[in-house]
């Protein structure tokens, strides 16, 4: 079982798929994860991008018809495997790269729950 899940809801981003995984990839490789990507049903090049990119740490969960953010993340954490769980858009306005440090924190400090917001936009 991985230590870390990371679950991505996306809905008609096909134009942000290879760079979120670029990005999320290179920033969890020192990490035990999972990637559990949500399509929330997109009418675009989503999903296929999302197929390409598969692999054994990543799974992909395709929904028929757009159910909202919502259920594609609840969905992902039913899935999810992992101690702990982080959630995030797949737009690319979290930065991935934030990733292990928040996870160390919640990690060394037994926190519940570590939140971010974000600055400078």
């Amino acid at each position: 079982m991985p230590e870390l899940s990371v679950v991505i809801a996306l809905h008609n981003e096909e134009d942000n798929v290879q760079p979120l995984c670029e990005k999320l990839y290179t920033s969890l490789s020192n990490l035990d994860y999972e990637v559990i990507f949500v399509d929330d049903g997109s009418s675009d090049e989503t999903r296929a991008k999302l197929k390409q990119i598969a692999n054994n740490k990543t799974k992909v969960i395709l929904f028929r018809r757009n159910h909202g953010q919502s259920s594609a993340m609840q969905a992902g954490i039913d899935h999810a495997k992992g101690k702990f769980i982080v959630t995030m858009d797949g737009d690319l306005q979290n930065d991935p790269a934030d990733i292990p440090m928040m996870y160390e924190k919640a990690k060394q400090e037994g926190w519940d729950v570590v939140a971010g917001r974000r600055a400078n936009r």
